[in-house]
Formats: C-alpha cells, sequence, structure tokens
C-alpha cells in the first residue's frame, strides 16, 4: 500500500461518524473522557419520525402557486426583502421546480443545501488530539463543517515516525422534495416526502515529524482528494420516516457505523412555503 492510499483509509475511517443537536457536549459525560487523538460517537436520539401532512386554510389555486412562486424565489426565508443579505442575492434559489402537474397535484422540487445540521441529525461526535506541547478537544455536530487534527505515522525506510494530520471536512445535503397538493373544499391538504442525500467532502494536510521532538521534515503536503479513489463519503440515502445507517470497512480496525435521521426542519420549510 503507498503512503497516499494509507493515508485516505485511515482519514476517511475517522471522520464516518456523526450530525446535529442543540447542545453538542450533551451526552458526553466526564467518565467518558477520551485519550489523546481518541474518538467517541454518539446515534442521534431523535425518531425517524416527523410531521410530513399539513392543512392550510387557503384554496388549492392560492396555495399551488404560493409554493411554486417561494420554491423560485430566491429571497424565501429572508426577513428584510428590501435589504437581503449579499448571499441571498447571489446565490441560487434553495430549490427547483423539476415538475408540477395541477392535475394530480404534484410538484418535484430538487435542492442542495451546505448546511446539513439544518436539515438533519445524524449523532454527534467527539475527538481529542495531543502531541508535544499541543492539545484539541472537539466536540460537534458530524454533518457539520469541521476542521480537525488526528495523530498519524509516515514511513521511513523500514521506520514509522509521527505525523499530523490536519483535516477540513465539508458536507452538502441534496435530494427530491414530492409535494402533494389535495384539494379540500376551501382547505388545501399538503403531504411532504422527501429524499435525504447527504456527502462529505475533504482536503486534509499532513506534517512529517523525524522525530517526537518534532522536527518537520520537507514542510508538508497539501492533498486534495479531489479524483482521487476515495474522493468523498456518501450515506446511503433516506425519506421522510426513515432513518439510514451506514458501516464502513467492516471487520477492519478502522470499522465505523453511523446513523442518520431527518429532523422535519424541510417537511416544515415546505409548509412554510405553502402559508405565506
Amino acid at each position: 500500500m503507498n503512503k497516499l492510499t494509507a493515508i485516505a483509509l485511515i482519514s476517511l475511517a475517522v471522520i464516518l461518524a456523526g450530525c446535529a443537536a442543540s447542545d453538542p457536549d450533551a451526552g458526553f459525560s466526564e467518565s467518558e473522557e477520551l485519550q489523546p487523538s481518541d474518538f467517541n460517537y454518539l446515534p442521534p436520539e431523535a425518531s425517524a419520525e416527523v410531521e410530513n401532512t399539513f392543512e392550510v386554510n387557503e384554496r388549492f389555486e392560492v396555495v399551488w402557486d404560493r409554493i411554486i412562486g417561494n420554491a423560485e424565489n430566491r429571497l424565501f426565508g429572508v426577513d428584510d426583502k428590501d435589504n437581503p443579505p449579499l448571499e441571498a442575492l447571489v446565490s441560487d434559489p434553495p430549490f427547483k421546480v423539476e415538475s408540477a402537474d395541477k392535475e394530480t397535484g404534484l410538484i418535484t422540487l430538487s435542492y442542495s443545501f451546505h448546511d446539513a445540521t439544518q436539515y438533519v441529525d445524524c449523532g454527534r461526535s467527539h475527538r481529542t488530539f495531543e502531541f508535544q506541547d499541543q492539545f484539541e478537544e472537539y466536540k460537534y455536530p458530524t454533518a457539520a463543517d469541521i476542521t480537525f487534527k488526528e495523530m498519524a505515522t509516515w514511513k521511513d525506510g523500514s521506520d514509522y515516525k509521527p505525523a499530523v494530520r490536519e483535516t477540513s471536512r465539508n458536507t452538502e445535503l441534496e435530494g427530491v422534495v414530492e409535494v402533494s397538493v389535495t384539494r379540500q373544499g376551501e382547505i388545501t391538504e399538503l403531504k411532504a416526502e422527501i429524499t435525504y442525500e447527504l456527502t462529505m467532502f475533504f482536503r486534509t494536510r499532513f506534517d512529517e515529524y523525524s522525530s517526537m521532538d518534532g522536527e518537520i521534515v520537507g514542510g508538508f503536503e497539501t492533498i486534495n482528494w479531489k479524483g482521487q479513489d476515495l474522493p468523498n463519503i456518501e450515506y446511503p440515502s433516506f425519506t421522510t420516516g426513515e432513518s439510514a445507517t451506514e458501516t464502513f470497512y467492516e471487520g477492519t480496525v478502522f470499522e465505523k457505523t453511523a446513523t442518520c435521521v431527518p429532523k422535519g426542519t424541510l417537511e416544515a420549510r415546505i409548509f412554510e412555503m405553502a402559508e405565506r
């Protein structure tokens, strides 16, 4: 196994767990305090069941037009539309209308978000790092963007020597929303079925040391994993009311299992689009 392949396998294995909770410190007790450069994972506490059916006290035509209009409006959700933030003006709309059929009452939207922690809960992660006079601790929602350090080794001839790997990971959540709009007199019923696809992208910096006293060998090398054999991590897709659990590198020392569930935030956002 060459050096880049070994680094890739270890890097992927140690970042495979975790998504969001309101208090990232909750759940990790003092008795579970980790050793330097160690890792622990807590699965999500919430159920996969979320509310996804709603009633709107408006006529079908009004609700239909609101959903389509808000899906195509990049300023949807911005409180002050007269003075929107710059990112709202330069970014794409959060949704794209793929199809809309009034006869069947079905609207299909696609979406893509960079802050996955708003919409899915995949548990929480806790890791520590210690080398020389450095000690760092990380407690975070795993679906969040994160930068962390960890100990590694590199091979110098027949000897293995210490190294520090700093990994920056970014996540992206995308998928499809199927909105069923049903006419019930002056009331309109909605049902949102959402498919979630979570992908993690990462880049790492690898610092090699000739000994534990910290002499740097040849500075550092920056590796962009795009285009390599293992460019990202893709969780299994899951839908409203479901969870996704994946075991990576099963049967090896790198084995990690992670679970993701919807938070119900995106389903509620569809209801909000229909109400105003």
